[in-house]
């Protein structure tokens, strides 16, 4: 369909992605090995790799395989902001921050880094900074319940207990209104 030669490294990279959209990680990460056997140099299968170890809880070993990403792809936004998210879930803020950073340059209008970096920030105790960064991110996709959830965080730290208040409010609203959607028939 996408015109890849059968057995190519290429045709294994897309059916890992495809596996790992059906949260089939065993097989995902075996065809993502099989792309990197045809060509160690292949762009996205580290990163592939990475992700499917994020989403297992392997912090160690998505940030190995995103190392090996960023050196392959040194130019990939979306790398540097799952490895700020590796650095986060281990605690090593500045090191997220640094990858995020990186992120936001390379991607600058994904939403995702900035809900990351206003995450680390409020790790880091600056609600200031971190309302900055969680206020582009809602200006880009203002449906994002994390991204009012942590707003309501920094607001409610920097004492502006109307504004967290409004924000936990819309986080509710937004609960509520996926649960009414999931029960209808």
């Amino acid at each position: 369909q996408y015109g890849f030669a059968p057995d190519s490294a290429a045709a294994w990279l897309f059916t890992a992605r495809m596996m790992f959209r059906q949260e089939l990680t065993s097989p995902a990460t075996t065809a993502a090995r099989k792309a990197l056997a045809l060509d160690a140099r292949i762009p996205l299968a580290h990163r592939l790799l990475g992700e499917i170890a994020l989403a297992q809880g392997d912090v160690a070993g998505a940030l190995t395989e995103l190392e090996q990403e960023r050196k392959v792809n040194p130019l990939d936004g979306e790398t540097y902001n799952r490895m700020g998210d590796a650095y986060l879930r281990n605690g090593n803020l500045a090191r997220a921050q640094q990858a995020l950073d990186r992120a936001v340059l390379l991607e600058p209008e994904a939403s995702g880094p900035f809900i990351l970096l206003g995450k680390t920030l409020l790790e880091e105790h600056d609600p200031v900074m971190a309302t900055m960064y969680l206020k582009r991110a809602e200006a880009m996709d203002p449906a994002n319940p994390m991204t009012h959830m942590l707003l309501g965080r920094a607001f409610a730290i920097s004492g502006r207990k109307e504004d967290a208040q409004r924000e936990f409010q819309i986080v509710q609203r937004m609960q509520g209104a996926t649960g009414a959607a999931s029960s209808k028939p």
